[in-house]
């Protein structure tokens, strides 16, 4: 069996960079974390995407993090997924995390601004795999499109 990078490097650049897309959307693995301020009882939910131990993703992360520098120190990982699906639901998986502790303008949560519009044509269907891969934790909040 012939090495993958030989065989990928010796394409058309159109071609690698075809095979590189391919093979970047199969092994990034996409995760969930929840930061906790533990003076002011906030959280902060965000994602986060990378390649190899998923520890190190996340503290990857958390080490440019502009919310762990105003206290936001402990860090828990809530579920990770590779793949183009994985990516999809990872975004939902986001958003239901968001409006199961409140949605946003409520005390407890620090982020600003939703994972996912209201009205992206593609939220219903973030929600629906987060529902698949994950379990519902809070209700559809965008507005369905279609």
């Amino acid at each position: 069996m012939q090495n993958i990078f030989a065989i990928i490097f010796s394409l058309p650049p159109l071609e690698t960079l075809v095979v590189a897309k391919v093979f970047d959307g199969r092994l990034r693995t996409y995760a969930t974390y929840i930061l906790s301020n533990p003076e002011t009882g906030q959280v902060y939910i965000g994602r986060c995407s990378g390649y190899g131990n998923l520890e190190k993703i996340i503290f990857r992360r958390l080490y440019s993090h502009k919310f762990y520098k105003r206290g936001f120190t402990v860090i828990q990982l809530d579920k990770a997924m590779q793949g183009r699906l994985g990516y999809l639901a990872i975004r939902g998986r986001e958003q239901q995390l968001i409006d199961f502790n409140g949605g946003i303008g409520h005390k407890k949560i620090a982020n600003k601004i939703r994972g996912i519009s209201k009205i992206k044509v593609a939220y219903w269907k973030m929600h629906s795999l987060s529902d698949e891969y994950f379990g519902n934790i809070a209700p559809f909040t965008g507005i369905k499109l279609f």
